[in-house]
């Protein structure tokens, strides 16, 4: 698991040409076509949720419900990167990463804040840097629909019923 951030750092002059390369943003918006239905679906319904959140909150933190809703669509949209193998998760991470910290700070929360810079730090970082960080990810399908998705969250919500006796 460290190999990639000791790849990185051990080459870091030549990595960091990655990012300014050209038609690198150009590169980056096309990591964003070609999701699935859901995906979009996922993106959309956030920004309707953060759109409202951002209306209701406006008038009393215009700057903290601004960095919210950059914060929360961003995040988002980093985990769909991640869902789709796309490049964007390190831009959108790091980002949302520091919109929340910001926030986290302006309302005194330091350990959300601290917890983001951690995340910009060590993850977000990396994904920008490193051209190969996608290249060995093995993703968990479901065989079927049914019952390959019930044994998979029945851990998780029998600890959460047993937590909750």
């Amino acid at each position: 698991m460290f190999e990639r951030y000791h790849d990185v750092l051990t080459h870091l002059p030549e990595y960091s040409k990655n990012v300014f390369r050209k038609g690198y943003f150009a590169w980056l918006w096309k990591q964003c076509q070609g999701w699935g239905a859901f995906s979009y679906a996922l993106l959309a319904f956030n920004f309707i949720l953060q759109i409202i959140s951002l209306i209701q909150s406006f008038g009393q933190t215009p700057i903290a419900s601004l960095l919210s809703f950059i914060g929360g669509n961003l995040s988002v949209a980093c985990v769909l990167g991640i869902s789709n193998r796309s490049g964007i998760q390190g831009w959108a991470g790091a980002i949302s990463a520091l919109a929340i910290a910001s926030t986290g700070f302006m309302a005194g929360n330091y350990a959300t804040a601290w917890e983001q810079i951690g995340y910009l730090i060590f993850l977000d970082l990396f994904c920008i840097l490193d051209p190969k960080w996608n290249d060995d990810i093995q993703v968990e399908k479901f065989e079927s629909a049914g019952m390959g998705q019930i044994y998979y969250f029945l851990p998780c919500n029998l600890g959460d019923c047993l937590l909750a006796l």
